[in-house]
């Protein structure tokens, strides 16, 4: 069907056309019936041409820090990519890199120990002395002395025990998986980190609501503000990693150090842009956010890596 012949009404939601797209819906009028390449060369326009806003978002997202938010909250979202959008294909990519350079790094480490000294960690099990499996599980009276105990009131002692000789074992059983198979739990914790990261976006805006309670900012403000300064520390980690794949030069390790030294510097520049403050608080505001971050990032990586180790 060709486009003069849709001109009088949208063939999705039958509303009067006055050019090749929708007033009503949006829909383009453009149909599927050409050829494949017209289809491809449509699709690479969208996304790599000047005017696209891929293009736009990138060079806001790395030079202009705080641009993006500022103009969300302005309102002005249609001429960027959405921050739910531009947030998922930064991490999906990050952890993608940061999976390949730890199956790229392990590869190495495992070439380089020798065949004998593998087969003599896989044959040590260090602190499973006294635990049998079947008996953990089956033994309500056996007397274990774990040395993982913990305490759960109204279980009773007895199921304590068989709860602490069991995850005695999962302990144990996780280290000589880190022994011999490293890969494995490498994976788990690369696999959990952008569930933890992302749990705690909302954490990460709720604190920083609460240094603006006196200004008029809403929550969702605050999340996309976090989502945008998140999406580029994405990008920018992806990049010193890719670099660090390649042979260590001066230009690489120049280029690196810019990064590392452009990620430092880059939240108090978005902080002052956006909520327009002194730079005496801006910065204070900056290692607080960053303190908070890193404790709670580190209670969700602890409370994964325990869960990984519980679920193997």
């Amino acid at each position: 069907m060709s486009l003069n012949s849709l001109d009088r009404a949208c063939p999705n939601c039958a509303a009067k056309l006055h050019g090749q797209y929708c007033a009503n819906c949006g829909q383009n009028q453009k149909g599927l019936d050409r050829y494949f390449w017209s289809l491809v060369n449509e699709a690479f326009e969208g996304v790599f041409s000047l005017n696209s806003k891929a293009w736009l978002t990138t060079f806001y997202l790395w030079f202009k820090p705080g641009r993006l938010s500022e103009d969300h909250f302005q309102n002005r979202r249609a001429r960027y990519v959405s921050p739910l959008r531009l947030y998922l294909i930064t991490s999906v990519a990050y952890f993608l890199i940061l999976s390949l350079q730890a199956n790229l790094s392990i590869t190495v480490s495992e070439r380089v120990v020798p065949a004998e000294k593998t087969s003599q960690k896989s044959t040590q099990v260090s602190g499973t002395e006294g635990i049998d499996e079947e008996s953990v599980y089956l033994d309500l009276d056996l007397d274990v002395d774990p040395k993982v105990t913990i305490n759960l009131p109204f279980v009773g002692e007895q199921r304590e025990r068989l709860i602490s000789a069991a995850l005695h074992r999962k302990i144990n059983d996780a280290k000589k998986l880190m022994e011999e198979r490293p890969k494995i739990i490498i994976g788990k914790l690369i696999d959990s980190s952008p569930v933890a990261i992302f749990i705690l976006l909302p954490l990460f805006a709720l604190v920083l609501k609460l240094f603006h309670l006196k200004r008029n900012y809403y929550y969702s403000q605050h999340l996309v503000f976090a989502v945008h300064n998140h999406s580029f520390v994405f990008a920018a980690l992806s990049v010193i990693t890719v670099i660090s794949w390649f042979p260590a030069t001066f230009v690489a390790e120049g280029i690196q150090r810019l990064l590392l030294f452009w990620l430092i510097i880059y939240m108090p520049i978005a902080l002052r842009r956006v909520f327009n403050e002194s730079w005496p608080w801006t910065l204070f505001k900056t290692a607080m956010l960053f303190l908070i971050y890193l404790m709670f990032f580190g209670l969700a990586m602890a409370f994964t890596a325990m869960l990984g180790v519980i679920l193997l």
